[in-house]
């Protein structure tokens, strides 16, 4: 191995090694998780401890909600055709604003 690659190989390994995988399993500040029931009424069946951040419910709150009624009917349809749509597509990446 040329001395490039050798230290190209040790940054990738410092690198590495510097990644917080203590974090493993946490969300990131940026996001909140929901877990839906898959029925039409789409329940709210966990949600994360920091959702307050992003709607004006706090997660014991949101329990038993239905999606549309957390963040309103067109936000939800809008999250309703992104389920329709993943299988076709293989994801499921969207930005929706929520406005209540």
């Amino acid at each position: 191995m040329n001395k490039v690659n050798q230290q190209a190989l040790e940054q990738a390994l410092q690198l590495c090694a510097a990644e917080p995988i203590h974090q493993i399993g946490n969300i990131q500040p940026h996001g909140a998780v929901l877990v839906l029931s898959a029925d039409s009424q789409r329940t709210i069946l966990q949600a994360s401890a920091n959702i307050n951040c992003f709607i004006d419910f706090s997660g014991d709150v949101v329990l038993g909600k239905s999606l549309a009624e957390l963040i309103g009917t067109s936000s939800a349809l809008h999250i309703e055709q992104l389920l329709f749509d993943t299988p076709i597509h293989h994801q499921a990446t969207c930005l929706i604003s929520v406005y209540q």
